[in-house]
């Protein structure tokens, strides 16, 4: 398990795919096929398909070549809700012919707490949401007055989502493209959703879809997975 101090998911999913690619190369075999989802770290899905291309290609005589769908971070962050990870599960089960699935996903954990993340992440982060208000004014014609939001991360235990919310200081009223808003002072925008997948949860929808795991990678603050899943 990765026992390094980095807390963005992109690093630690980056970080478990350093550690898993040969022993995950191994589960898929010889001259595997890898699909990949978008927004998956790009050295990583490197250092995996690398891995895959580094064994025998002999060992593939007598059996097709197994196929294999990876679903990064990312896209598991955007599913919104338990339901629409149980589908996503299914629907890969079900299309593709795949064999093996590779479901990379943060974790869900009773003392989520937003404020306890990686410092340099969360500042990132913010400058990127505050960013959006500035780029509202250049490319929409918008007036917001950036200085008067701050940035807000807000944990929703009963969806397992991190919110990020932009929340007005002040009362203001602002425009973008031609139409006024107005915003009481406390009051938010929603910019970003970020569903955590809790493990019990993941391996009961797997399982349902026809997917059973073969292994489980965890990074060492148990923040972020991959589930190695193979059909039952």
């Amino acid at each position: 398990m990765d026992r390094a101090r980095c807390g963005h998911p992109l690093r630690l999913e980056r970080s478990l795919l350093a550690q898993a690619a040969t022993e995950i190369a191994g589960i898929a075999g010889p001259g595997a096929r890898l699909n990949v989802s978008d927004h998956a770290p790009i050295d990583g899905i490197a250092r995996l398909r690398g891995a895959i291309e580094s064994r025998p290609a002999g060992a593939t005589r007598g059996r097709a070549r197994r196929r294999v769908l990876y679903v990064s971070g990312s896209t598991a962050s955007t599913l919104p809700c338990e339901a629409a990870t149980a589908v996503r599960l299914a629907d890969a089960a079900r299309d593709g012919g795949h064999d093996v699935l590779i479901f990379a996903a943060a974790m869900a954990r009773i003392d989520a707490n937003p404020g306890s993340r990686d410092e340099s992440a969360a500042g990132a982060e913010e400058a990127f949401n505050l960013n959006l208000l500035a780029r509202i004014n250049r490319e929409l014609g918008g007036d917001f007055d950036t200085a008067g939001f701050r940035h807000c991360l807000r944990f929703d235990p009963l969806t397992q989502c991190i919110e990020s919310h932009l929340v007005a200081g002040t009362a203001q009223r602002v425009q973008a493209l031609g139409r006024r808003f107005d915003f009481a002072r406390g009051e938010s925008v929603v910019v970003d959703r970020a569903h955590r997948h809790a493990l019990a949860r993941v391996e009961a929808h797997a399982r349902a879809a026809g997917w059973l795991h073969s292994q489980l990678w965890v990074d060492g603050r148990a923040s972020f997975a991959l589930h190695v899943l193979e059909r039952a």
